[in-house]
């Protein structure tokens, strides 16, 4: 797909790539992508308790080594370390 090319020859730059809906990011990265670019730093959005405990448990198998994620547009407060404190060296 061409919407990688850009990132995956531009080592010199970093490039995120967020989404909501990490359980289709496998079916959607290139053939090349192994565990990642050394660029591109892949996150998960959440927005309230219940996508937080669906999303963020899928997100560790996520094949990226640079993961990030946060709360945006919070409905009410989400909780999250619970799920990746068993995944993650550091909460904040």
């Amino acid at each position: 797909m061409a919407i990688w090319n850009p990132w995956r020859g531009c080592h010199h730059c970093s490039e995120g790539c967020m989404t909501k809906r990490i359980e289709r990011f496998s079916a959607c990265i290139p053939k090349d992508w192994n565990n990642g670019y050394e660029n591109v730093t892949v996150g998960c959005t959440v927005e309230n308790q219940e996508n937080a405990d669906y999303r963020l448990s899928i997100f560790p198998d996520c094949p990226s080594g640079i993961k990030i994620s946060f709360a945006s547009c919070c409905l009410n407060f989400v909780n999250a370390a619970h799920i990746l404190s068993k995944t993650v060296d550091d909460i904040h």
